[in-house]
């Protein structure tokens, strides 16, 4: 099938690409005659149209395989000042992105600055950390970091039974699989139903190659963030149902002391 243009604009750093005499068209948008792309902004904080501005040309689009470096320069339909600058290699067949920026994580994970406040600081920061290296063509190290983000949900999940009296006797000696099954009642349901999120993660630093981990990555990133979300929206609430009990327990106190008065 031949390749898109988000295809190449999304290509990791020094990830090379394969490409074929299908290809040249593309090529040519890329080098020659321009495009449209969707995608967010960093710079504005949202989705907005990129546009890279041809110069025309009749020439053969097989002309564009030709070896050679090139530039691309995109710029938002909001503010045009706002650009994303990105620099090819091509050669010997394959397409290799030698340059970026802003970078990759910055535009295609545009959800790591929605979610801050959610997140918190070092989660985002080991989310981001991933984001940067699949951006570099790293996926074993980016795996690395999922499952520290995943093993630490379950970590504060236990410190929180811990503060309240309620600690698993033996916890830190299980297994991973035994962990989230003493913890299940407590966790996200999308964790507890793919647990098996945590071996693919493990797998992927112990025995995959850069490419499974490459291919594999976003959707073991989007289902870490899934559970993330799940986690944020149960904490959130049980903190509302606590806060509307202590209301109505209030309410009820208040009530029972006027039926006293009027006794």
């Amino acid at each position: 099938m031949p390749l898109t243009i988000e295809d190449v604009l999304f290509l990791p750093l020094y990830s090379p690409q394969e490409v074929t005499g299908d290809d040249a068209g593309v090529l040519k948008q890329l080098r020659a005659t321009g495009f449209k792309s969707d995608f967010f902004c960093p710079h504005c904080g949202k989705e907005s149209t990129f546009s890279k501005f041809g110069h025309g040309s009749n020439a053969d689009p097989i002309k564009f395989m030709e070896a050679g470096n090139f530039y691309v320069e995109l710029h938002c339909s909001r503010v045009h000042q706002h650009q994303v600058n990105i620099w090819y290699l091509l050669t010997d067949g394959r397409l290799l992105k030698i340059g970026q920026f802003p970078s990759h994580a910055d535009i295609s994970n545009p959800e790591l600055t929605q979610y801050r406040k959610l997140l918190g600081q070092k989660r985002l920061t080991e989310l981001k950390r991933a984001c940067g290296l699949i951006s570099h063509g790293v996926g074993i190290g980016a795996f690395t970091y999922l499952r520290r983000v995943f093993e630490s949900i379950l970590w504060d999940h236990h410190k929180e039974l811990e503060i309240r009296g309620q600690a698993i006797e033996g916890y830190d000696g299980f297994r991973m699989e035994e962990k989230i099954e003493a913890l299940e009642a407590t966790l996200p349901p999308f964790l507890v139903q793919n647990k098996h999120l945590y071996g693919i993660l493990s797998k992927g630093i112990h025995e995959l190659t850069e490419d499974d981990c490459l291919s594999y990555f976003p959707a073991v990133y989007r289902a870490t963030l899934m559970i993330l979300r799940q986690d944020e929206e149960q904490r959130r609430r049980i903190e509302e149902e606590r806060e509307a009990a202590a209301e109505l327990q209030r309410i009820s106190s208040q009530l029972a002391g006027k039926k006293g008065g009027t006794g």
